[in-house]
């Protein structure tokens, strides 16, 4: 490693420990279900949600930034926090996955000898209030379009079965650039996004519950005395 790239390595990691933003969060309530977040993060507000029909989810849009590693030289950030966020079930509503996170797709460009570009994801999720669990890291996976350029995709599990809450923390895109001789780039911009996406299904209030077993008590009176 050169001294050069050293220098510019201490200067990111110093510039990962500036002073942040206040928090600000945020619920916002989309019918089946809602989501508590900071929305004064790099991403802002949610940019996108769906509802109804049983599939549902929401995300946000990448700002604008890039990664440029020339003849060894990184120019750019190696990272990206992902928004922090807490899915809540609301009244009446049932939640279940698989629950995903989808990143994509982030251009990138490598060429000469050695040139290399990786991108991957990791984070925490805590499930209905939980102790926070580490998911295993994500390769996001590059597709090519040519022999020097292409994009990166990848699709997160963060949990599965049934749940009352998640909570996604911790997130991290992580973007490693290798050109000895070369050029290597990887992009992101506004029509990249990361996708969240499960289950919202409504499920019988206690009272429906009652009314269905009076049914079958009726229903079961009636065919005695018809035996009767």
């Amino acid at each position: 490693m050169t001294k050069r790239l050293a220098g510019f390595l201490a200067t990111a990691v110093l510039a990962s420990f500036a002073p942040q933003a206040p928090a600000a969060m945020v619920t916002t309530n989309y019918g089946e279900y809602s989501v508590k977040y900071d929305d004064a993060t790099t991403f802002g507000g949610i940019a996108f949600n769906s509802s109804g029909g049983g599939n549902v989810g929401f995300g946000w849009n990448f700002a604008t930034s890039s990664v440029n590693v020339e003849n060894g030289v990184l120019t750019g950030s190696t990272t990206i926090a992902l928004p922090e966020f807490t899915i809540m079930a609301n009244s009446g509503y049932a939640l279940s996955g698989a629950l995903t996170g989808f990143l994509g797709n982030f251009s990138y460009t490598k060429f000469g000898p050695g040139s290399s570009v990786a991108v991957s994801v990791t984070g925490q999720v805590s499930v209905d209030n939980g102790s926070p669990v580490s998911l295993p890291p994500l390769n996001l996976t590059a597709s090519s379009s040519s022999s020097f350029s292409g994009t990166f995709a990848g699709t997160l599990l963060m949990a599965s079965g049934g749940f009352s809450s998640v909570k996604f923390s911790s997130g991290v895109l992580t973007a490693t650039l290798n050109a000895p001789t070369g050029l290597a780039l990887l992009d992101t911009q506004p029509q990249n996004t990361f996708n969240i996406g499960f289950n919202a299904l409504s499920v019988p209030e206690p009272e429906a519950y009652l009314l269905f077993l009076a049914g079958l008590g009726l229903i079961g009176a009636i065919a005695g005395r018809r035996r009767g």
